[in-house]
């Protein structure tokens, strides 16, 4: 079924490059990145997607970043993906 894949994500800490994926194979056209220190990234993807499809956001960068907020100082993972059936 051929889905629209809303992104948002905030990360902490620049450069930075992240994409989505399913199981071990990029979504074309998913991945964005950028230099700021704190950022929210937003975008949109449109894929066909099945019913065991498994969706990762995965860091395509070298070396760690973190996606998140920080909480009494720890850093806590804030992304969402929101999908939306077209066909």
């Amino acid at each position: 079924m051929v889905k629209l894949l809303s992104i948002q994500k905030t990360v902490i800490a620049g450069p930075y490059a992240f994409a989505l994926f399913n199981g071990d194979n990029q979504i074309a056209g998913s991945n964005y990145g950028g230099v700021p220190n704190t950022a929210t990234q937003n975008g949109q993807v449109i894929t066909s997607l099945n019913e065991l499809d498994f969706l990762s956001l995965r860091n395509i960068f070298t070396g760690p970043k973190n996606l998140g907020n920080n909480v009494l100082g720890i850093p806590v993972i804030s992304a969402s993906i929101v999908i939306l059936r077209l066909a």
